[in-house]
C-alpha cells in the first residue's frame, strides 16, 4: 500500500510537473510572438526614419529661388537651406524684360547663399510697365541638380 502512495504521488508531481511546463511553454510561445512582432514594427520604423534621413539631405543639397519686384528692380532671393550657383533668368514674353542692359550681362548669378538676395536693377515702377510679368527663373542646386520655376509677378 505504501508503494501505491508512493506512485500515486509520484504520478500527481509528474502531472503537476507537466501542467507547469505546459503553462511555462505556451507563455514563453506567446511572448515570442510578441516579440517577434515588436521586433517587425522596430525593423519598420528603422527604415522609416532612414528614408526620412535620407529625404532631409536631400532637402538640404536642393533650394528655391524666389523673385520679387522692389522699387522697380528685380530682387532674385535664395529662400532655400542651401548655396544655389548659375541662377538665369529669362522672360516669358521680351516686351516684359525691363531690366537694365548691364545687369543682365552679369547673368548667370554665380553663387546665392541661403537667404541671400541679389539686386537687378529694373524700370518696373514706371507707367508704362506691364502690370504682370512673368519670369522663368532656373538654378543649379549643391547636389547638382537642376531647379527651376515659373514666377508671376505684380509690378506696383
Amino acid at each position: 500500500m505504501e508503494e501505491s502512495i508512493i506512485n500515486l504521488l509520484s504520478l500527481l508531481v509528474s502531472i503537476i510537473a507537466a501542467s507547469i511546463s505546459a503553462v511555462a511553454l505556451i507563455r514563453t510561445r506567446k511572448t515570442q510572438s510578441k516579440f517577434l512582432e515588436l521586433e517587425k514594427i522596430h525593423a519598420e520604423l528603422s527604415q522609416r526614419q532612414i528614408r526620412e534621413l535620407e529625404e532631409s539631405n536631400k532637402d538640404k543639397m536642393r533650394t528655391t529661388i524666389d523673385l520679387e519686384i522692389v522699387s522697380g528692380s528685380l530682387f532674385v532671393r535664395n529662400v532655400g537651406k542651401s548655396n544655389a550657383s548659375n541662377i538665369n533668368i529669362s522672360f516669358e514674353n521680351d516686351d516684359e524684360n525691363r531690366i537694365v542692359e548691364s545687369e543682365l550681362k552679369q547673368l548667370p548669378i554665380q553663387k546665392l547663399k541661403p537667404f541671400a538676395d541679389y539686386k537687378l536693377l529694373g524700370s518696373y515702377d514706371t507707367f508704362d510697365s506691364p502690370d504682370v510679368i512673368t519670369v522663368l527663373v532656373s538654378w543649379t542646386n549643391l547636389d547638382g541638380s537642376s531647379g527651376s520655376s515659373e514666377e508671376v509677378l505684380k509690378c506696383y
